[in-house]
């Protein structure tokens, strides 16, 4: 007589388990794909928040120490030190004064801050503000 053994249908078999590994896997890549695109995408943002904030910096600086009445007649660019280098490290910085209003306000002057830093295609932040109002 033939014995017959009961089949136990508990467990998985191997193919649902590769088929969940696999599953697992694609799902663990999108979630390492998003995350690094948000870390480079924040890294963006606190790089150009801080250009913007040297500009700031500067700017008021350069408020302070402008010349009334404003004594040129093309723009005139200088370079200028950034308060903190070691923040943005490779960025350069440039101030323009200027008189847009020379014949009617000759005390007016428009102070351009440009900070220009690597992030890491090269990127600049502007800031301008006229003075002598």
């Amino acid at each position: 007589m033939k014995e017959t053994r009961a089949r136990s249908d508990a467990g998985f078999t191997v193919v649902e388990i590769l088929v969940a590994l696999v599953v697992a896997m694609l799902i663990l890549t999108a979630g390492s794909q998003l995350y690094s695109l948000t870390q480079t995408s924040s890294g963006s943002a606190q790089r150009r928040a801080k250009a913007s904030n040297m500009a700031y910096d500067l700017m008021r600086q350069a408020q302070q120490t402008a010349p009334a009445p404003c004594p040129y007649s093309t723009p005139n660019t200088t370079a200028v030190t950034l308060p903190d280098p070691t923040a943005l490290p490779g960025a350069t910085a440039s101030q323009t004064i200027s008189c847009p209003y020379a014949s009617t306000n000759p005390n007016l002057s428009l102070i351009t801050i440009t900070v220009n830093y690597n992030n890491p295609e090269p990127r600049s932040v502007v800031r301008a503000i006229v003075t002598g109002i």
